[in-house]
């Protein structure tokens, strides 16, 4: 490829191709990174905003909730498993009672 120190034409032809080519694929996974980061924003508002609802209509208390994200963070958490599960049978019978008293 090369033809001593310096190269050639092509040589400096092709080293300016990739170079483009790896610019406009870094511009373009900055793009990414970018809608990503706005999108996690976003889901972070809502998630907060669903506790809060969650919590206001007595379904699981605030302690609750704090509990769930304490272990969640903690080494050797299960992210999606029995946690997510204790939160959903804690809100089933909560809800339940609510049902209940709106229908009479």
């Amino acid at each position: 490829m090369a033809a001593g120190p310096v190269g050639t034409l092509e040589d400096a032809v092709l080293f300016s191709k990739r170079l483009q080519e790896l610019e406009r694929l870094t511009a373009e996974q900055a793009a990414r990174l970018e809608e990503a980061a706005a999108r996690h924003g976003a889901l972070r508002e809502e998630h907060e905003a669903l506790c809060g609802c969650v919590c206001a209509a007595g379904l699981v208390a605030p302690a609750a909730l704090q509990a769930q994200l304490a272990a969640r963070r903690r080494p050797g958490g299960q992210p999606n498993g029995g946690q997510a599960t204790a939160t959903a049978v804690a809100v089933q019978p909560a809800w339940q009672q609510q049902q209940q008293q709106q229908q009479q």
